[in-house]
């Protein structure tokens, strides 16, 4: 029995050394990735000036360069962010406001209130007569031109056949010409 208790005790002693020669070779391999790490960033950063300086042109780094999400699966799941509260003294609350609301009770009754805050709307100040056709023209050239873009996406991802995107640029065209045809039965 003794033996077996004398051999885990080296067992253990051993593998507490050997963890600990792993944490500072571990540790070393760190420091030399971050120092060969910062070597190429600073001879990137000259090779973009050279290129600047000589022949004017601008090579931007990647942002996000593709082999460093090679190896995983998928990306880390991110924490919940909490939205910011509004502490009552950075905003004060809309002024409510009695707006009568119809009860299905009876047709004869009386119109029963509810308080309810006022639109934002409809405290700016009022549209100029006739800047609505204006808006109309606005929004109608913008969906052309959204339509002309989403005509040239969805011509761009046909030559490359893949049906996934040909199937989400078609979509996006048919929201648009159907927001087109809404706003044209609009006026």
């Amino acid at each position: 029995m003794a033996d077996s208790g004398s051999s885990a005790s080296q067992v253990l002693a051993q593998y507490r050394r050997w963890k600990e020669d792993g944490e500072a070779l571990r540790a070393r391999a760190q420091s030399f990735l971050v120092e060969r790490f910062s070597a190429l960033i600073q001879e990137a950063q000259q090779v973009q000036h050279d290129l600047w300086e000589d022949f004017g042109q601008s090579v931007k780094f990647p942002v996000n360069p593709k082999f460093a999400r090679k190896g995983k699966g998928r990306s880390p799941a991110r924490k919940a962010v909490a939205a910011p509260r509004n502490s009552p003294s950075a905003r004060p609350a809309p002024a409510p406001v009695s707006v009568p609301v119809k009860s299905g009770a009876s047709a004869g009754a009386a119109p029963v209130t509810s308080r309810r805050t006022a639109p934002t709307a409809s405290l700016r100040a009022p549209k100029k007569p006739g800047s609505e056709t204006v808006d109309l023209e606005k929004k109608r050239r913008q969906l052309r031109k959204q339509i002309e873009k989403a005509e040239a996406r969805l011509a761009q991802v046909a030559a490359l056949g893949d049906a996934v995107k040909m199937q989400n640029a078609e979509d996006r065209l048919y929201e648009l010409n159907d927001d087109l045809r809404l706003l044209d039965q609009s006026e």
